[in-house]
């Protein structure tokens, strides 16, 4: 997961906001079936924990990547697919 928080010296609109850029996968996740509750279960509790620290929005940038693109982990296997936009963001 990648994040950006911006505190109380940033001004304007992204004070105390908090940007989702990335939520990075490899298919490796094992029990499989058990991978989007632990995706969720994460997202959750960060969402729970910038409550906490006082900031008032998340902001998730839900556009998949493209083939081949490698943001967080190095590598994918060749044969992981990506989701579509509109599946990414139902996701989300």
């Amino acid at each position: 997961m990648y994040v950006q928080e911006y505190w109380d010296d940033c001004l304007g609109p992204n004070r105390r906001s908090a940007y989702l850029s990335y939520l990075d996968s490899v298919r490796y996740f094992d029990p499989p079936e058990l991978r989007t509750l632990v995706f969720h279960e994460v997202i959750l509790e960060y969402m729970r924990d910038l409550k906490s620290r006082g900031f008032l929005q998340l902001v998730l940038w839900a556009c998949p990547p493209l083939k081949g693109d490698d943001y967080i982990f190095f590598c994918h296997p060749p044969d992981q697919q990506n989701p579509k936009p509109e599946r990414l963001r139902k996701w989300y």
